[in-house]
């Protein structure tokens, strides 16, 4: 959702992470890469960025080079290099490439670091997924996958203050990936699965999935499913169109209610209630921002001992989720 030219959102309190040290995995990923956004928010918050890996050392030394303006100076090393026992990160940032993410968390976990991970956790099987959340838990660590589109909602509320999101039944979300095929749901489905717990909350399983695509390499996809609860049925569709701009669009509706989001000068945030009529629109912040925040701010309660760390069963249940929809696609 963000962008690694976009700064952290002026005005903010500096002292939420209060000096936690905190290592990022991926800081210099060129494409479309949130690591050094990521780094320099965890600072803004007060946290100290004690260590920045690459893929290779000169990569890393690059990236720790781009933050040397804004007055970090973490360590730089190499992945094959034993970053977590030489400068003991409380909190690990991985912002790496996804077949990397299930390695570092399970190092994580070993070295008792809280993790902050880019979507998707891991695509190893969601049973494997569920198994290091749990021993997470067990350990009193925090693992978050950033899933910044649920912050977004108080937009969508200031938008369409009488509607009522409890009583959804249609849900639909346009994304602009430039990925292909199986790959590029793989990335995204995150994305409105978090939105979807959020509107209907609890435990669901799905139905009549179908995704329609020309081909496995067609700028255009679309998924379609029921998504059963307790309580409703809530007809998704989320839609995939790569139009080759920049930034890429991205919107959603509940109840065909629209909350389109508008990047603005150095990046700024906007969302909108019309596509094509900017005029009412309403800032919240970088969502992206505000999901680091919030793990920051949980980690800093744990470490005082003033929080526990309950099982989060939305992440848990997400990646069961996202196994099923990817079990359907035969494109």
């Amino acid at each position: 959702m963000t962008s690694p030219s976009s700064q952290p959102t002026p005005g903010k309190p500096q002292a939420i992470a209060n000096g936690l040290r905190v290592a990022i995995v991926g800081a210099r990923r060129t494409n479309m890469g949130t690591g050094g956004l990521l780094a320099l928010q965890a600072h803004a918050a007060g946290a100290e960025v004690v260590a920045i890996v690459g893929g290779s050392y000169d990569s890393a030394r690059a990236a720790s080079e781009e933050l040397l303006g804004s007055g970090l100076r973490p360590e730089v090393y190499a992945e094959e290099e034993d970053m977590l026992a030489e400068t003991n990160p409380e909190a690990v940032i991985i912002a790496s490439p996804t077949t990397t993410h299930i390695d570092w968390i399970q190092q994580c976990l070993d070295s008792h670091a809280h993790v902050f991970c880019e979507k998707p956790l891991c695509v190893s099987g969601a049973k494997h997924c569920d198994d290091l959340i749990l021993n997470f838990s067990a350990n009193e660590l925090l693992i978050s996958e950033n899933c910044q589109w649920p912050f977004t909602l108080e937009a969508w509320h200031q938008l369409h203050p009488q509607h009522d999101m409890s009583q959804a039944r249609k849900f639909s979300m346009l994304l602009s990936p430039k990925l292909r095929g199986k790959k590029r749901w793989q990335e995204v489905l995150s994305h409105p699965l978090s939105l979807i717990q959020r509107i209907s909350p609890g435990p669901a399983y799905l139905k009549k999935v179908e995704y329609t695509e020309r081909a496995k390499d067609s700028p255009d996809s679309a998924l379609r499913f029921e998504y059963c609860t307790h309580s409703r049925v809530l007809q998704c569709e989320i839609i995939l169109e790569d139009i080759g701009v920049f930034p890429s669009p991205a919107e959603y509706s509940i109840d065909d209610k629209l909350c389109h989001r508008i990047i603005g000068a150095n990046y700024q945030m906007q969302f909108a209630a019309h596509a094509d009529e900017a005029q009412d629109a309403v800032s919240i912040g970088d969502p992206m921002e505000q999901s680091l925040h919030q793990f920051l701010k949980r980690v800093n309660l744990i470490k005082d001992s003033r929080a526990s760390v309950a099982i989060d069963e939305d992440l848990i249940r997400r990646q069961y989720l996202v196994e099923a929809l990817l079990a359907d696609y035969h494109c």
